[in-house]
């Protein structure tokens, strides 16, 4: 959430063209700026990297340095003047198809706004490999382990279990991961939990806490 909220703030400063060129630089997501007519204003760095060509060699074109964009199914995303009234969210998967016939998998927003007396676009994305390689070599990390793990928020909410709980409390991962765990614990046991859980918004470690657990295919634990 953290993460979202600070992308989207980029992009807005980008907009209201607040962002030195120093920042800029050093932006892990890929910035592009077009004007109405969809030539490029603006490109940085992690831009270059990502779309797999240098400021130099995209200069003169236009929405092609964003090459062809498919969606997780496979079918074009539209670029192009459909995209200036309302523009375009690049949901988790959309594929960017590179110069050199290789692919990234990117997620982004290409933003309308208005500078300088004309109309603009924002296209600001990233790589979503490295993020993808993180999250499996954590749920990796997490199914190697004989007990029971599980991540998850101060709100109450599972965001990541193992594959230990599966086969002790009979729940699949994707039946929790996002629901309340609440529901998941004892009657008798709930407000002590609940208040265990509020006690964690202030950074601590807690030991020999223990608590009754409604099981889903099998008994209660």
């Amino acid at each position: 959430k953290e993460e979202s909220e600070r992308r989207r703030r980029v992009s807005q400063l980008v907009q209201e063209e607040k962002l030195s060129d120093a920042a800029l630089t050093s932006l892990k997501e890929g910035i592009v700026a077009f004007n109405g007519e969809g030539k490029i204003l603006i490109m940085n760095p992690a831009a270059e990297e990502i779309i797999g060509l240098s400021l130099e060699e995209a200069q003169g074109r236009s929405w092609e340095v964003l090459g062809m964009l498919r969606n997780r199914d496979g079918e074009p995303v539209i670029t192009g003047e459909e995209i200036l009234e309302e523009g375009l969210t690049l949901s988790t998967g959309t594929i960017l198809e590179r110069p050199d016939g290789s692919s990234l998998k990117i997620q982004g927003r290409i933003t309308p706004f208005s500078g300088e007396g004309e109309e603009r676009l924002i296209a600001t994305f990233w790589d979503q490999s490295q993020e993808t390689q993180l999250r499996e070599e954590t749920q990796a990390f997490l199914d190697l382990n004989p007990d029971i793990l599980v991540v998850a928020d101060t709100k109450g909410r599972f965001l990541k279990v193992n594959s230990r709980l599966e086969e002790i409390l009979g729940y699949m991962a994707a039946e929790l991961e996002g629901q309340d765990f609440f529901r998941l614990i004892h009657p008798d046991d709930r407000e002590a939990t609940e208040d265990l859980v509020k006690d964690l918004e202030n950074p601590q470690t807690i030991r020999g806490f223990s608590n009754g657990i409604d099981g889903g295919t099998g008994p209660n634990r």
